[in-house]
C-alpha cells in the first residue's frame, strides 16, 4: 500500500512540475512578442518621421579616419 501512495505522490509532483513549466513558457513565449512588438513600432517612428536624419559625411560616419 505504501508503494502506491509513493507512486502517486511521484505522479501528482510530476504534473505539479509540469503545469509550472507550461505556465512559466507562456510567459517567455509573451514577453518576446511584447519585445518584438515594441521594436516593430519603433521602427514605423522611426519610418514615418518628418524630419529626416542630416546625411552622412566622413566625419559622422565613423570610418577609420576619424
Amino acid at each position: 500500500m505504501d508503494d502506491r501512495i509513493e507512486a502517486g505522490s511521484i505522479a501528482l509532483l510530476r504534473l505539479v512540475f509540469a503545469l509550472r513549466r507550461s505556465l512559466v513558457s507562456g510567459f517567455h513565449v509573451r514577453r518576446n512578442l511584447v519585445l518584438e512588438n515594441l521594436a516593430l513600432r519603433h521602427q514605423l517612428v522611426v519610418l514615418n518621421r518628418e524630419v529626416k536624419a542630416p546625411p552622412r559625411t566622413p566625419r559622422t560616419a565613423g570610418g577609420a579616419d576619424s
